[in-house]
């Protein structure tokens, strides 16, 4: 038998005692997308940056085990997490669209602010169709002044069914993006200093700040650090993200 301490006035349901995240670390968004809207606003770690709001009108399937309703710069959910130097990005993701053009192209998650070359983010694009999709993660750096774009690429063969993504941004090391689901991985250099997002927003899921594209993604799960996660930690991330997502019939 052991002692039961209950601290007056605590609310334990700030906490994601129901799924709890393995790394803490710099941890500012812990999301499960999907079972009700409220619980997919709900930032899980209690000690993060807070929920996130409804912009729009994304639409939730009620008992969905996922959100599929994200609609860049028109439909998608808006966190208070600001972005830093170093960060890194987890989700689960599936593309939604026909990625043809632009208004089917979708941003899934970030800060990435088009027209103004800052700000980070993840977003799909077309390839040679089909399920095919290109996804990328964008980052910026200044060069002489000039913001340049460092963004490592992943080509999926089948961009429609969810695959579970780390993206990592280490100041003054690499970019890194990894698919967990089939093993790719891209990195290329970050030399240069960083271009952070230049309104201050905070990072959107299904959207970046970027205004000229508007696919649609499905998105299981999102996390953010705000900080650079080591590769130890991110299969920590992945382990239990993978095993969460198993129990609602979506294997990555």
């Amino acid at each position: 038998m052991g002692l039961d301490i209950i601290v007056r006035g605590a609310d334990f349901s700030s906490v994601a005692i129901d799924f709890v995240p393995p790394v803490t670390r710099g941890l500012r968004a812990w999301h499960l997308l999907g079972q009700t809207e409220a619980l997919s606003l709900k930032n899980r770690w209690g000690a993060g940056a807070g929920d996130a709001t409804k912009v729009g009108a994304p639409t939730f399937q009620a008992s969905s085990p996922f959100f599929a309703g994200l609609k860049s710069d028109t439909n998608y959910l808006q966190t208070p997490v600001l972005e830093t130097d170093s960060l890194t990005l987890v989700s689960v993701l599936a593309n939604n669209d026909t990625l043809a053009a632009s208004a089917t192209r979708g941003m899934i998650a970030g800060w990435q602010q088009g027209g103004t070359g800052s700000g980070t983010g993840l977003y799909f694009a077309n390839t040679s169709g089909l399920p095919q999709a290109s996804l990328t993660l964008a980052t910026f750096t200044s060069v002489s002044g000039t913001p340049t774009s460092v963004s490592p690429s992943l080509s999926l063969a089948d961009a429609g069914v969810f695959h579970l993504v780390s993206a990592v941004v280490e100041a003054g090391v690499s970019a890194r993006l990894n698919d967990h689901t089939t093993g790719q991985a891209a990195s290329l250099a970050l030399s240069n200093p960083r271009l952070l997002n230049v309104a201050g927003a905070g990072a959107r899921i299904g959207a970046t700040q970027r205004t000229d594209w508007g696919g649609a993604t499905k998105q299981g799960f999102f996390a953010a650090f705000n900080v650079a996660l080591t590769s130890a930690e991110i299969a920590q991330v992945v382990t239990s993200v993978r095993a969460a997502m198993a129990a609602r019939g979506i294997t990555v």
